[in-house]
């Protein structure tokens, strides 16, 4: 059997003659060539330009917004600090006198026990003394 599927090549030698060609494309050179053009679209390009310059002017508001946000929250932190070590300085000098009171308050006591001791043995012995006049 032989087979269907063949290719057969067939060679063929072709000449161009540009010049008939070149001729009319300078003919079409020196013409005006009128053609219209439609676009479709156009408003609602211009209603897409719009809506994002309009989100471009958002977008720069609430960075301004955000900026200011970030100032602010950054002066009442600062502030707060502030505040905190000012609290914590009157907090350190209450109990530096609390501490200077006590001081005073246990030296005070101490004295007074002293003190007490030394009029109990006075008693003592002025009782000492009674007792030792009896006759």
């Amino acid at each position: 059997m032989a087979s269907n599927n063949r290719n057969y090549s067939i060679l063929v030698g072709i000449k161009l003659d540009t010049g008939d060609v070149q001729k009319q494309l300078d003919e079409i050179k020196g013409s005006e060539i009128k053609f219209k053009v439609t676009v479709s679209g156009k408003k609602e390009l211009d209603e897409t330009v719009k809506a994002q310059r309009e989100a471009e002017k958002a977008a720069k508001k609430a960075a301004k917004e955000q900026e200011k946000a970030a100032k602010e929250t950054a002066k009442a932190e600062k502030k707060a600090l502030k505040e905190r070590e000012k609290a914590q300085k009157d907090l350190q000098n209450q109990i530096e006198s609390l501490g200077l009171t006590y001081q005073q308050a246990n030296a005070i006591m101490q004295a007074s026990i002293e003190v007490i001791g030394r009029m109990i043995d006075s008693v003592f012995e002025l009782d000492d003394a009674l007792i030792g006049l009896k006759f």
